[in-house]
């Protein structure tokens, strides 16, 4: 599934990354996986409903997409609907497609789905950051008593998962999810980052994912997270400790042996939640070279259910 998704990169912004989130335990269920294979039994194309997300994630191997896109499409409406009387099912599923992808936005357009761009105050965006590796680091630099170090392996998975939990006021993130993320092929523990307060408790992490397989490097921070300001351990929130972290990933990525991309993708604002079975797309559109951005969100049934209470925004990490 991750060649596949490398082989069609620019069709998906989940490449670099995609290691991390086909770790959820959203993939513990067989039936939230879809495969399309051809006569000799090759992936063609896969699709995961992300609950965790909220997402669809999905990639076709070139040229297959006209042919299996609305297919693909269908079987996630099914698979969406079997899962609204289930603890797992969501009322909006979110897809990203980028704003150069006209066949893409005009199929999912015709399955329900739309953009909600530049709604005022319920729009919904995203940024994708590109950071050339060979670019100075800053030095930002953690205040004295503080630490910023490799997780300590599967000895700290809890503590990594009790800190991701309290920031993203979610409880999306498992033991088991963050362990199986140390097992990956791709994992580089060396660039899986946690900051560490005086009296040993983690303040903040940031993990990043590497790509090599290409003439070019790339590398994606997800997730970074420090201690929200007003929530558990808010104090760290002031101390700097994204920069810190980040500043240190950066200088990993600038070594001499790397002349690669760092990419950082962040959430701008959150929609509103919807009632009923929606069908979301947020758009991906160019704006400077060395940014995207990921924008518009609309539903289905188009009916306000009140204001985001934030569980969508924990559940994207």
């Amino acid at each position: 599934m991750v060649t596949l998704s490398r082989a069609s990169a620019a069709g998906n912004l989940h490449v670099v990354d995609l290691p991390y989130r086909l770790g959820s335990w959203a993939l513990d269920d067989p039936r939230n996986v879809g495969l399309w294979v051809d006569t000799k039994g090759h992936l063609l194309a896969w699709a995961v409903m992300q609950t965790p997300f909220c997402a669809i994630d999905y990639a076709f191997a070139p040229d297959t997409e006209p042919h299996l896109h609305r297919q693909l499409l269908a079987w996630a409406d099914q698979r969406a609907t079997e899962m609204l009387v289930s603890p797992d099912g969501n009322p909006c599923w979110f897809v990203n497609v980028f704003t150069d992808q006209p066949d893409r936005i005009h199929e999912l357009d015709d399955a329900g789905f739309a953009c909600q761009a530049d709604v005022g105050e319920d729009s919904w965006s995203k940024v994708l950051l590109h950071r050339p590796a060979h670019l100075p680091v800053a030095d930002n630099v953690p205040p004295p008593g503080f630490a910023i170090r490799p997780l300590a392996g599967e000895a700290e998975v809890e503590a990594y998962v009790a800190l991701h939990r309290a920031v993203f006021e979610s409880n999306s993130m498992t033991a088991a999810w963050r362990a199986r993320t140390l097992h990956r092929p791709e994992y580089s523990p060396d660039i899986d980052l946690v900051a560490v307060a005086p009296d040993g408790r983690l303040a903040a992490f940031c993990i990043c994912w590497i790509d090599d397989s290409g003439t070019t490097p790339r590398g994606q921070i997800e997730p970074l997270r420090t201690s929200a300001i007003w929530g558990w351990d808010g104090r760290f929130c002031q101390k700097g400790y994204g920069g810190s972290i980040a500043a240190v990933l950066r200088a990993s990525m600038s070594k001499p042996t790397s002349t690669g991309m760092l990419l950082l993708c962040f959430t701008r604002q959150w929609g509103s939640a919807r009632s009923g079975m929606s069908w979301c797309i947020a758009r991906i559109t160019p704006a400077q070279s060395d940014r995207q951005h990921v924008r518009g969100i609309a539903s289905r049934s188009g009916q306000r259910h009140g204001e985001h209470d934030g569980s969508m925004q924990a559940g994207d990490r």
